[in-house]
């Protein structure tokens, strides 16, 4: 039933493309890419006035350790990518896979650019607590060029979503928490409980 949904969803977005949108797609997918989007976020960082080593060291951590998990899911479940996916069992109606730019086949699950672009975006989205509609978006755009351009299946970009985001909100969430002034605040507000 969820493969039967995930081929759907598949089609539905792979089977509408053109030249403009090969190219469109294909843009965002670039900026998904590990290197371009640390790009993107240190530029962030620096036009909100935020290049400080802790957000560095956080974003860091953050793309890192998604990464990791990523990777090392994909190197434990052996899933075929559309276009080998689709050479085993027929496509419906005729359809073909449509991959005008990378032609993977295995190791599909989950997706990496999905991973590193939500990253990225939640972790800006925590850190400034602004602008999150732009930054969710272009996160969501790279998600879904990866089906468009036939290299990821839609469960794969989900599971790549799901990654980045809880990965990131950990690292904000722990980070903030762990942080000196926060500590220093703590033990202030346990030494005035005290002597009350």
């Amino acid at each position: 039933m969820i493969q039967g949904l995930n081929e759907r969803l598949f089609w539905m977005i792979n089977s509408h493309f053109s030249l403009a949108g090969d190219v469109v797609m294909e843009a965002f997918t670039l900026t998904g890419s590990t290197i371009s989007a640390i790009l993107i976020a240190t530029l962030a960082l620096y036009l909100y006035r935020e290049l400080t080593a802790r957000n560095l060291l956080l974003l860091a951590i953050t793309l890192a350790v998604g990464g990791l998990i990523v990777h090392g899911i994909k190197e434990n479940c052996v899933a075929d990518r559309p276009l080998a996916h689709f050479a085993e069992k027929p496509a419906p109606d005729g359809l073909a896979v449509h991959a005008p730019f990378e032609r993977h086949s295995h190791r599909t699950f989950p997706s990496g650019h999905s991973q590193t672009a939500f990253s990225v975006a939640v972790f800006i989205v925590m850190v400034f607590r602004k602008h999150a509609a732009p930054w969710l978006a272009w996160a969501a755009m790279v998600a879904v060029s990866r089906v468009y351009l036939g290299v990821h299946f839609p469960l794969d970009i989900v599971a790549g979503m799901a990654v980045g985001s809880a990965v990131s909100a950990l690292t904000v969430v722990l980070a903030d928490k762990w942080s000196p002034a926060r500590v220093a605040a703590d033990a202030i507000n346990a030494g005035v409980k005290k002597e009350l």
